[in-house]
């Protein structure tokens, strides 16, 4: 059977990573700050929700986004 015509589920859980670095000060977010830094130090690039959700979407596995922990956890779940 093709790939294409099989059922697929996909899940990702991540911290909302926040554009402007300043909402990291907020009280229920200052435990992601070391964990930006290092992320940061390690070089590496933090795939933003929506660039996750396009990718799904491009392999034909439209995406929803569920937030939790006071919206600074999200799971994105994908399924075909």
């Amino acid at each position: 059977m093709p790939i294409s015509n099989r059922n697929a589920v996909g899940a990702v859980w991540k911290p909302v990573w926040f554009p402007d670095r300043t909402a990291l000060r907020a009280s229920n977010r200052r435990g992601m700050v070391f964990h930006n830094l290092r992320e940061h130090v390690q070089g590496n690039r933090f795939l933003w929700t929506d660039k996750i959700m396009s990718g799904c979407a491009k392999t034909g596995m439209p995406a929803q986004v569920y937030l939790f922990a006071h919206d600074v956890e999200a799971i994105i779940f994908a399924k075909r």
